[in-house]
């Protein structure tokens, strides 16, 4: 994909919360870490965020619908996969006709392995969601990863993905069959 912004998507750096994106010293974003694993586009996005550190570090909102309806976010946390799995965690965001996606990868111990970001211009939060997927699918090839979770909160893709080719939404038919092609690569790929 050649409109990836993100460099080396493995990274050494273990990123488990926001926090450890922030100096201990300072207060501050570090900004080492932040350029080590982010394109300077998303470092910029980042270190515009303000720090409250009178905050304690917590979810909010693991942008999944059911958060929205009341259920606390704090309740619900991320489930680890099988020994021989590793998750890919997607997500997609639409602002002003720009797409941004991410796809994060975790193994059965949580342990960060990789990561893509994208962003692209685009209109429809469904495509958005079916690029993700795609994107998701593109980790797990860079991680060489045989057994595979995909895990996000479209379940109109997802839906998509799992049924039957004439049931694609019109808008996601051209992303959904290489989506489906490409995971009857992997050994086992779960949606």
């Amino acid at each position: 994909m050649d409109n990836l912004i993100s460099g080396n998507s493995a990274t050494s750096t273990d990123i488990q919360r926001v926090c450890d994106l922030i100096n201990p010293n300072t207060g501050s974003w570090d900004l080492e870490i932040l350029q080590q694993n982010f394109s300077p586009d998303i470092v910029e996005h980042i270190t515009s965020i303000f720090i409250n550190l009178d905050e304690e570090d917590i979810l909010t909102w693991s942008c999944t619908p059911s958060d929205r309806e009341g259920i606390n976010p704090q309740q619900q946390q991320w489930i680890p996969p099988d020994d021989n799995y590793v998750k890919i965690n997607t997500d997609a965001a639409l602002i002003r006709n720009k797409g941004t996606t991410g796809a994060v990868a975790q193994d059965h111990r949580g342990v960060f392995l990789g990561r893509e970001t994208i962003t692209f211009d685009a209109t429809s939060s469904i495509m958005d969601e079916a690029i993700v997927c795609r994107l998701g699918i593109t980790l797990a090839k860079i991680l060489s990863v045989d057994n595979v979770i995909f895990e996000g909160d479209a379940k109109n893709v997802t839906t998509a993905i799992l049924g039957d080719s004439r049931d694609i939404p019109w808008n996601i038919c051209s992303v959904i069959p290489e989506i489906k092609h490409e995971a009857s690569s992997f050994d086992d790929a779960k949606f």
